[in-house]
């Protein structure tokens, strides 16, 4: 028996409804074709299904080649159901033969990377490569190139038989494109490959590197590092210097090249000092001298260890932490080398020695996500403890650890020997006290890596008291930062760049180019250990915190009187949108502590922030308490008021006390602002006189100020109200109108909003070809500014269900649906939901438009949308009466009629009278149809064709009436097929059928 629900990566498909239901919550639609795929694969779990067999038994065609209609349905499908579809879980690829289907909780045997001569590593579970520090992303193919290639242990492989087995069946030309395109990835020098080599007319071997020796776990992602050290040491630099933060690994990476070095002739021996707990330079000559044999320093140590040193002839002498003594020492180990011109010198230290000619060779933690950093925990966890191993339910503890650790190696290795301990879900959950629980007794290691305290004990004493400030300071943030805001939080006139400097030469702060601009980014383990320090300093704290207060007020000073989004704001919100949650607490702050106009600024900055990428509904509890203390400012009252009637918080009343506020302000602009938020909330909430009223109110204040921006709006949001007003010729000069008072005026956010509103109206008129044009337009913005692309997104897929492309509405729709739930937007999610519910309908599958509508209707009631609510009843009648249920569909669209008359949304009203009049009694029918059509004489060409195809039901046994509207009806689709829905056209043909 075929199974009726399946488990996925993101939750469970019901193969019934179509549906996938995510573990996160809502649901997101699948076609048909993806449902009969997903059937026919679960029908045999874990077994490789043929390309052949899918097109055969799935599409339907035994001859059509459609190998790229297969691929491209399985893209799409992986797109719902799997986490990351770049990594498949689920749907897996059987290369050279087709697809499977496993279960989400069915191990996966890991595959250890490969390890390439020439450095590269490869993962070929998360398609991944690894090569001088950069990862490179691997197609599916070129991974089960590597596969088979590595399968064959180093033998030659035939072109054919990788054509045959891999590609498909593929070229040869096929073959030596997708070789060249894969020795890009992995060879240093694509045109000197070492790891993927070729024989002419033989074929293709992969060159393994030989594994590094088991109990060095250290050696995995430090091959850069170590060539780099050899190649230093090889060439004859007198003095090679490794730098880099505490826990970074600089003594275990010499340790690793002592152990593979190849003595020479010239250089067969080496004598390792530890200076790291010597802070004077007499102690370290002691230390040397006893390492080299003498008894010990004489006092002219200078010149006595120079002549020692030049007797030992060939030799290495390896420094190790001089941190504390680095201006002593480069003088010392300059007389050295002069006295020995044999010796040579290598240095580990968190900072350079100066003014001393040689190789630098800095060292930085490890990538978090690249395969070493697992392999170093893991390795660490297994040396403490055999046994140990990892489930595949274990794999996000992992990674959380993992992250925590910032990639520094010590860290690594002590939180893998705390694995074995604590378990990976029992180590995260302490992560907060990360500083606490890396540590540990073993008396073989050196105290300064017995924890990670320890090592940033080093660091900071090493800081002068102003970097030590502003490290303290900055522990106060959770993300990269800006430079503006890395300087902003400096006591003074602000940190000065030698500190910066200094912090980010030891590796206290580290430069973060991912999003495309420079940040500073904080270490995990760094953060902690500076929040503890600033703990222990509540006048820093306080100061910090007025300094950071004092940044995001730059925001609110960058906002015009009523708080619109300005272009120039919007870059600021753009840079600030990961300070969400340091903006909460800075609020919060000023308030506690007295700063008012202070945590009001920040506050009407919050509110923004959160309106645009938070959740508006956080910020209630931050502001509310303000409004009372800001009394003597009605400006910053009426802001704080009308961020809070965006958080859906007891609107009405706020609107009416922010009015007043604005109305003191002396501001028309603010004015503008808030009596615009009153005719929404009228127009939301059904209350059609208030919002009348708030119109007259709104009109009478743009007669005296010149506001284009509010004018705009008000224009926009009336013909928004009036569509059954606008046909396409008054539409037009309307839009116009908004847009051109909106090319003077620095608001984005508006003219985005212009362009759907206009959208709207032209897909009323049923022009759904300018209403695309707007809609191109306003996506150009969204990309331009960085605005969601939800709302833009839900109007598409509606076009697309109305012009009969079901498959692509589906998938618009539910990419808005996800977005918008990401976003937390619950309006365009009801939105969404609502078209998903219609397309279902078109589609012909009622027990998914069920759910789909069921939800629109749950989000319509949380947000108090009397229109919305009626249009989801009127489409629950229409469901009823298609599923034979005539008492319910005629009960649900009489209360949608009724409420749409109520709203005084005329358009929409007659085109619920056509759907309810034929389940009336033809008297009461026809009299509706005729109270109806009076007060709309001319309608759109769609809601005429419902007129007449009411008329066609209820006089069906008048021959000449039925005939006169059916020609009426045949007349309207032959002319506006493209404007009438294609379900309406669907009971159009049934109605013939059944008619005979």
């Amino acid at each position: 028996m075929t199974a009726k629900t399946i488990r996925v990566m993101t939750g469970t498909v019901d193969l019934s409804a179509g549906v996938l239901r995510l573990a996160s919550g809502g649901p997101v639609a699948l076609t048909s074709r993806e449902v009969g795929l997903l059937r026919y694969l679960a029908q045999r779990p874990g077994e490789d299904v043929s390309r052949d067999e899918l097109q055969r038994e799935v599409w339907g065609y035994a001859d059509a080649v459609l190998t790229r209609a297969i691929d491209s349905a399985v893209s799409r499908l992986r797109d719902k159901i799997e986490v990351d579809p770049r990594d498949p879980r689920c749907l897996l690829t059987a290369h050279g033969e087709g697809y499977r289907l496993v279960r989400p909780d069915t191990p996966r045997a890991a595959r250890p990377p490969l390890a390439l001569e020439g450095g590269a590593i490869v993962d070929l579970d998360r398609l991944e490569v690894w090569r001088a520090g950069e990862r490179h992303r691997l197609t599916s193919q070129e991974a089960a190139l590597l596969e088979s290639l590595a399968g064959a242990g180093g033998r030659l492989i035939e072109p054919a038989a990788l054509c045959r087995g891999v590609l498909d069946g593929a070229s040869r030309r096929a073959l030596v494109q997708a070789i060249s395109r894969l020795r890009q990835k992995i060879e240093a020098d694509p045109r000197s490959p070492q790891a993927l080599l070729s024989k002419r007319g033989k074929g293709y071997r992969l060159v393994l590197r030989p594994p590094a020796a088991e109990d060095d776990p250290f050696f995995e992602g430090r091959e850069v590092g170590l060539r780099a050290l050899q190649e230093a040491v090889a060439s004859g630099g007198r003095i090679v210097t490794l730098v880099g933060p505490g826990g970074v690994g600089k003594s275990a990476l010499v340790q690793a090249y002592l152990a593979r070095r190849s003595p020479t002739a010239q250089m067969r021996q080496w004598r390792v000092v530890s200076l790291a707990e010597i802070d004077n330079i007499d102690d370290a000559c002691e230390a040397i001298a006893r390492e080299i044999g003498m008894e010990r320093a004489p006092s002219d140590s200078r010149r006595a260890l120079g002549a020692a040193l030049d007797a030992m002839g060939a030799l290495l002498l390896v420094l190790d932490g001089v941190e504390r003594i680095v201006d002593a020492l480069a003088e010392r180990v300059q007389g050295w080398l002069k006295a020995a011109p044999l010796l040579r010198v290598l240095v580990t230290s968190m900072i350079p020695l100066p003014r001393l000619d040689g190789r630098i060779i800095r060292l930085a933690p490890l990538e978090t996500d690249a395969p070493a950093s697992r392999a170093l925990l893991l390795a660490a966890a297994t040396h403490a403890d055999p046994t140990f191993s990892v489930s595949p339910d274990q794999e996000a503890d992992i990674t959380a650890i993992i992250e925590a650790t910032g990639g520094l190696p010590l860290a690594l290795e002590l939180a893998g020997a705390r694995l074995t301990l604590l378990g990976p879900a029992g180590l995260r959950a302490r992560l907060d006290s990360a500083l606490n629980v890396l540590r540990t007794r073993d008396p073989g290691r050196h105290p300064r890596h017995r924890s990670m305290r320890a090592c940033l004990d080093v660091s900071w004493s090493m800081l002068p008291p102003s970097a030590r400030d502003l490290l303290a300071s900055l522990a106060l943030y959770d993300v990269a930062l800006s430079v503006d805001a890395v300087e902003a939080m400096g006591p003074g006139d602000g940190a000065s760049l030698d500190d910066i400097e200094l912090l980010v030469s030891r590796g206290l702060l580290q430069r973060n180019r991912r999003s495309g601009q420079l940040q500073f980014q904080m270490p995990p383990l760094v953060r902690a250990y500076s929040r503890e320090k600033l703990e222990e300093q509540p006048g820093l704290k306080d100061g910090a915190r007025q300094r950071q207060a004092l940044y995001f007020r730059a925001g609110y000073d960058l906002l015009p009187d009523a708080p619109r989004e300005t272009r120039t704001w919007h870059k600021t919100a753009r840079r600030w949108r990961s300070y969400l949650t340091t903006l909460r607490a800075v609020t919060r702050w000023a308030a506690a502590n007295g700063e008012r106009q202070l945590a009001g600024q920040c506050g009407v900055v919050l509110g923004m922030l959160e309106e645009r990428y938070g959740d508006p509904r956080r910020i209630k509890p931050i502001l509310l308490p303000l409004i009372g203390q800001l009394s003597t400012s009605p400006k910053l009252q009426a802001q704080l008021l009308l961020r809070l009637g965006n958080a859906k918080a007891d609107i009405a009343a706020i609107l009416e006390r922010a009015e007043a506020a604005a109305a003191l302000s002396g501001s028309p602009r603010l004015l503008a602002e808030v009596r615009l938020q009153q005719v929404y909330y009228s127009y939301d909430s059904g209350d059609i006189e208030a919002q009348q009223d708030r119109i007259d109110a709104l009109q009478a204040l743009l007669a005296q100020e010149s506001l284009p921006e509010y004018e705009a709006s008000l224009l926009l949001f009336q013909l928004f109200d009036h569509l059954h007003m606008a046909t396409h010729a008054q539409a037009r000069p309307m839009g116009q109108r908004a847009l051109a008072l909106l090319v003077h005026v620095d608001a984005p956010m508006l003219a985005y909003r212009a362009r759907r509103v206009l959208a709207y109206v032209c897909l009323h008129d049923r022009r759904p070809d300018l209403a695309e044009q707007h809609l191109h337009h306003g996506l150009t913005l969204c990309e331009s500014m960085e605005l969601p692309k939800a709302g833009i997104q839900v109007l598409l897929g509606r076009i697309q269900t109305i012009q009969g492309r079901l498959d692509e509405a589906e998938q618009i729709l539910t990419l808005a649906l996800q977005e918008a739930q990401r976003r937390g937007s619950r309006l365009t999610v009801m939105e969404a939901l609502l078209e998903l519910g219609r397309l279902a309908m078109v589609a012909e599958r009622p027990e998914e438009s069920w759910g789909w509508l069921e939800s629109a209707k749950i989000e319509a009631e949380h947000l108090n949308r009397p229109r919305a609510h009626a249009a989801l009843t009127g489409l629950e009648g229409l469901l009823h009466r298609r599923a034979g249920a005539i008492d319910d569909a005629r009960a649900a669209m009489e209360h949608a009629l009724s409420e749409m008359e109520r709203l005084q949304s005329g358009a929409i009203a007659f085109s619920w009278a056509a759907l309810l009049a034929p389940m009336l009694p033809r008297e009461e029918g026809m009299a509706l149809l005729d109270r109806m059509h009076a007060r709309f004489p001319i309608p759109e060409p769609e809601t005429d064709f419902l007129y007449h195809l009411a008329r066609m039901q209820l006089l069906d046994t008048d021959e000449d009436a039925y005939h006169q509207s059916a020609r009426c009806a045949q007349a309207l689709l032959e002319a506006h097929r493209s404007m009438i829905s294609p379900d309406f056209i669907a009971d159009h043909r049934r109605l013939q059928q059944a008619r005979g």
